[in-house]
């Protein structure tokens, strides 16, 4: 049967945040980081110091100011998504290099094979992409097949808050209402879930 790899770009995010010194050695893009760039533009925002103690930079201070400012969440965006799809691409591109290797490796094996592993494996294949904000970055363009796994309102409002329990009501609204619509997200993908 096929397989399935799924990159998670709200993850990738994550990592590219932490300083460089304290990338985990399983992610081999510690080149590709906005940590500095971030401290630049956010370090300081009047009195607001958007680090932690131990010197990561502490995402509810950094979404308490670009979540109420439209023009400095564009910026950190800019400074951010270009190096997350940076990283998508070399996934994929990683994946792909994996698996034309693995064909390389077994050509033998495989010729006596190939219709069944055509059938089985590489028909069966799926890479799924996490993207939060596909359509408000415009990447539709690259996939074939879009889902849309929607929640109602309530429930995503539940979630955020049971997931950033420092964070206020009225700051949790900040953040869904920062995002396109969920009416117009659905009417953009192909297939839709609701959980």
């Amino acid at each position: 049967t096929g397989s399935t790899k799924v990159i998670d770009l709200d993850a990738i995010a994550h990592k590219i945040l932490l300083p460089p010194s304290l990338h985990a050695w399983n992610f081999p893009y510690n080149f590709i980081n906005s940590y500095g760039p971030i401290l630049s533009t956010f370090g300081k925002n009047g009195d607001t110091n958007i680090l932690n103690n131990d010197g990561t930079i502490n995402r509810t201070k950094l979404g308490g100011i670009i979540f109420s400012d439209p023009e400095k969440r564009r910026k950190l965006n800019k400074l951010t998504h270009p190096k997350i799809r940076t990283i998508m691409i070399l996934e994929v591109r990683y994946m792909l290099h994996f698996t034309l290797h693995f064909i390389l490796k077994n050509i033998n094996i495989l010729i006596k094979l190939l219709p069944k592993i055509l059938l089985s494996t590489f028909l069966g294949s799926v890479l799924i992409i996490d993207i939060p904000l596909l359509f408000e970055s415009h990447l539709q363009f690259m996939f074939s097949s879009i889902y849309v796994i929607s929640l109602e309102p309530e429930e995503q409002l539940k979630r955020l808050k049971n997931r950033n329990k420092e964070l206020k009501e009225k700051e949790c609204k900040e953040r869904i209402e920062s995002q396109m619509k969920l009416t117009k997200k659905l009417s953009l993908g192909e297939r839709h879930k609701k959980q």
